[in-house]
This record gives C-alpha cells, sequence and structure tokens, in this order.
C-alpha cells in the first residue's frame, strides 16, 4: 500500500471508527460520462468536532471539475498538527433508483508511482436539509458473504441493485454540515 493510501484509509478509518469498514471496489458503479452534478453537494462541508473527536475536525470541499464530475478535496485537521489533505475525483452513477458516488482517491502530486492504481469507495449522499449532508459509504459487510466480490461494473451494479434495501449495505452514516 503506498504512503497516500494509507493515509486515506487512515483518515476514513477515523472517521468511521464505530462505522465498520469501508468497501474499496476494484470498479466503479458506473461510467463517468453517465454521471450528474447536485449543484446542493457543491461547497465546503464540515465534520465537526462531535462527529470525529479523534480528528479535531475535518473539511470536505466538493467542487465541480467538469459537467459529469467532481473533485473533492478531504482535510483532516488534528490538533497541533498540519492538515493531512486527501483528494478524490468522484461523480454519480444511478443504480437501481439510488445515486451513488464513485470516490476514486487522486495520488500526491510528491508521491511515488503506485503499483495498481487505487481503488473505488462508493457512497450515498442524503439531505437532512439544505446544511446538513449524511454521506455512507457502501460497507464490506454484505461482500463478505459473497462468493467473490464483484470483478465488473454491471456485477456491482447488480450487487447493489440486489441489496438496495439491505441491512449492511450502508455504513453507519457521518454528518457534515455546510460551512458558511
Amino acid at each position: 500500500m503506498n504512503a497516500p493510501r494509507a493515509g486515506t484509509l487512515a483518515v476514513l478509518a477515523s472517521c468511521l471508527l464505530a462505522a465498520g469498514c469501508p468497501y474499496e471496489s476494484p470498479v466503479p458503479a458506473g461510467p463517468p460520462a453517465e454521471g450528474t452534478l447536485d449543484a446542493r453537494l457543491l461547497g465546503r462541508w464540515v465534520m465537526p468536532p462531535d462527529e470525529a473527536p479523534s480528528l479535531g475536525y475535518a473539511e470536505v470541499d466538493i467542487l465541480a471539475f467538469s459537467e459529469a464530475e467532481y473533485y473533492v478535496e478531504f482535510r483532516a485537521h488534528e490538533p497541533f498538527k498540519e492538515p493531512e489533505v486527501t483528494r478524490y475525483r468522484a461523480y454519480s452513477a444511478k443504480v437501481g433508483g439510488r445515486e451513488y458516488l464513485n470516490l476514486r482517491q487522486l495520488p500526491a502530486p510528491s508521491a511515488p508511482a503506485a503499483d495498481k492504481p487505487p481503488g473505488w469507495l462508493l457512497a450515498v449522499c442524503e439531505f437532512s436539509n439544505a446544511a446538513t449532508l449524511n454521506l455512507s459509504l457502501v460497507g464490506d459487510e454484505l461482500l463478505k458473504k459473497e462468493k467473490a466480490p464483484p470483478a465488473t461494473t454491471g456485477a456491482l451494479r447488480a450487487f447493489l441493485k440486489k441489496h438496495a434495501g439491505s441491512p449492511g449495505l450502508l455504513e453507519k452514516p457521518f454528518v457534515l454540515r455546510r460551512r458558511t
């Protein structure tokens, strides 16, 4: 595992400590060309200390990168340390009536080339109101019960459709508040 990827997983683990393990898929849930932008996601979001006490707090900037893709920057602020920054390419994919966000970590500018590209995280974003975003990652609980994890986009989409309402598909959401 390369250093930036290890850092990302450590940050996600801190954020989702009570939630379990996010699933890292070898394939996205759909192609970028089919993605659409949700203007409600754009902007700066903060995860308050009560949502991630071990971090201090985290900020997430979501920007439109193109007509179909987002640029996402995650900054974990720990007391007395420089923020740890992780950047992602993201785009949506509609599967069985539900919108999934495909997230893939971008390499740090100073990082050596990786042996293989990082996997894809899949998230569902739901709004409690205009200023509160609940972000849930697809977890690995149900995938552990499969004979083999989905290796193609088609197989991943079939898995997500089959388990759309199943407990255990999504990890416990973490709550982000719009920063004004």
